[in-house]
């Protein structure tokens, strides 16, 4: 028998149930937390406890806690259940490092392949969101700058980038400094976490269809 995969649903009551039935119903899913304590279900998750978490983020969960738990368990995937299309909220989820943006309209025949492909790996934005991401251009990395942040997602410190691309400290480090800009990113890590939704984003611009986007 499959091993099922170990969820936590987090959200008021009503959302709980209809949640928990909809991924029990599948017998793909055993669901091993429901509560609406976000901060009190942060503290107990672990990766060697927990595969996924589904999150109403109307709730609202502080977008703190979630980077801090994303970051410390990156293996478990975090799905965030909204009715907001705003690009801002989006962005902020985005950026706290969740899987999955789905809307509480999804059709409850595509929701749980939706939630099985996030867990395969896959982000997920619905189409008609990400298709509104492109109508506020933002300025594209150079190929230097994107071969910069290459070797900083992958954990890569500064004199190991210098000498991999042949840099110079200083240079590195101003190229750094313009990338953070552009990004409008504080640190490595929030540099890491928007530039690889931007990927996400320019991938976008070649869906045609008008099916969910799942990237």
């Amino acid at each position: 028998m499959a091993r099922l995969f170990r969820t936590a649903v987090i959200g008021p009551p009503l959302l709980r149930a209809g949640i928990t039935h909809l991924l029990t119903g599948s017998q793909c899913f055993e669901v091993i937390i429901e509560t609406d304590d976000i901060a009190a279900a942060f503290s107990t998750l672990s990766s060697e406890t927990i595969d996924a978490v589904l999150l109403d983020v109307e709730t609202p969960p502080s977008k703190v806690a979630l980077g801090q738990f994303t970051t410390e368990y990156p293996t478990v995937r975090v799905i965030a259940l909204a009715t907001s299309e705003r690009d801002i909220d989006i962005l902020g989820f985005m950026r706290a490092g969740i899987s999955g943006y789905v809307l509480k309209d999804t059709e409850l025949n595509d929701f749980i392949g939706i939630v099985l492909r996030i867990l395969a790996g896959e982000s997920y934005v619905p189409a008609r969101l990400a298709r509104n991401l492109l109508t506020n251009p933002v300025e594209e990395l150079t190929s230097r700058q994107r071969q910069i942040m290459d070797q900083i997602a992958l954990g890569k410190a500064n004199k190991e980038i210098a000498t991999d691309l042949r840099l110079a400290a200083g240079s590195l480090k101003m190229y750094i400094a313009q990338i953070f800009r552009i990004l409008k990113a504080r640190n490595r890590l929030e540099a890491v976490k928007i530039y690889r939704l931007r990927q996400l984003t320019l991938t976008v611009m070649s869906f045609v269809s008008q099916g969910p986007f799942i990237g």
